[in-house]
């Protein structure tokens, strides 16, 4: 009877504390699509600098951002007064908490000066199931995917 009671607390118990452990706070995951960030951007978070490290194969460990419309990237330019000058900014969903952040280092800065194209998804995990699938076109084209023998087209972005 203990036996059966310690087992149904720790079935009850485990998802309690595993539900517990998550950061209620707003974090954002990073992967450079092109080249390695190697603490070259930061941003501030609760009025702190943070660098951020992001690689083309795994998911950058959690940074935090404040709540705001937009999150900006900063390298090491400055304006004639001291300020730095953004290398990236990114639009931040509505209702989002956590972010997956997708960084590509351009080749020449575009129109407004910036540095690097971001694309910023939410990764809440009420809003993508674990072991679901996700698809980004990042390209000028449509493409398409083959899954178990359903074609899905997916619009250049």
């Amino acid at each position: 009877m203990i036996f059966r009671l310690i087992i149904s607390a720790l079935i009850v118990l485990l998802p309690i504390q595993a539900i517990a452990g998550l950061k209620g706070e707003y974090h954002f995951q990073a992967i450079a699509t092109n080249q390695t960030i190697k603490n070259d951007l930061w941003n501030f978070a609760d009025g702190n600098k943070q660098s951020i490290y992001a690689t083309k194969t795994l998911r950058s460990t959690d940074y935090a951002y404040d709540i705001a419309p937009t999150i900006a990237f900063f390298g090491d330019r400055i304006d004639d007064e001291g300020n730095p000058i953004p290398e990236a900014i990114v639009d931040v969903p509505v209702e989002a908490t956590r972010l997956l952040l997708l960084f590509t280092k351009l080749t020449t800065p575009d129109k407004r000066g910036l540095t690097y194209r971001v694309i910023a998804m939410k990764d809440d995990s009420n809003n993508f199931k674990f072991g679901s699938f996700r698809f980004i076109n990042t390209s000028q084209k449509e493409i398409a995917i083959e899954l178990a023998e359903e074609r899905f087209s997916i619009d250049s972005s």
